[in-house]
C-alpha cells in the first residue's frame, strides 16, 4: 500500500517595494513563517525563500513578469495557496497574480495574518 503523499502548500508574500529595508523585512518575514510551517510538519513552498538568492546570482529582474512562468508551474503542483497578509498583499502584482492563478486551478486559498497566526513579533522584522 502506497501511503497518501502530504499536501504541499504555496506560500505568496508581498516583495517589491521601492524601500529595500522593506524588501529585506518581507524576505525576512516569510522565510520565518514557512519555518514555522515546517516546524508543524506542514509542506510549503515559498518562492520568495527560493527565487531572492536566485536573483542576487543573476541578471534577472525581480517582478512577477520575470517569474510568474516559474511560480505558476511551481502552483500548478502544489494543493492550496497560503496567502500572507501583510502591508502590500492587496496590492501585490505578484500576489494577484497567484491568487488568480490559483482560482483558475480550483485550489483552496486560505490568507492569514502571519503575526496572529504564529504569535510573531513584527517588531523582529523591522
Amino acid at each position: 500500500m502506497t501511503p497518501c503523499p502530504k499536501k504541499i502548500s504555496y506560500l505568496a508574500c508581498p516583495y517589491s517595494h521601492q524601500d529595500p529595508a522593506i524588501r529585506i523585512m518581507r524576505h525576512q518575514l516569510v522565510n520565518k513563517v514557512a519555518f514555522e510551517f515546517h516546524k508543524r510538519g506542514k509542506l510549503v513552498y515559498s518562492p520568495l525563500t527560493h527565487n531572492i538568492p536566485l536573483i542576487h546570482l543573476s541578471d534577472k529582474e525581480n517582478s512577477w513578469k520575470d517569474w510568474s512562468v516559474f511560480d505558476k508551474e511551481m502552483l500548478s503542483r502544489c494543493d492550496e495557496l497560503i496567502v500572507l497578509k501583510i502591508q502590500g498583499w492587496e496590492i501585490s502584482k505578484g500576489v494577484y497574480g497567484e491568487i488568480a492563478f490559483a482560482e483558475q486551478l480550483h485550489l483552496p486559498i486560505e490568507i492569514i495574518d502571519p503575526m496572529a497566526y504564529f504569535n510573531l513579533n513584527i517588531d523582529e522584522f523591522c
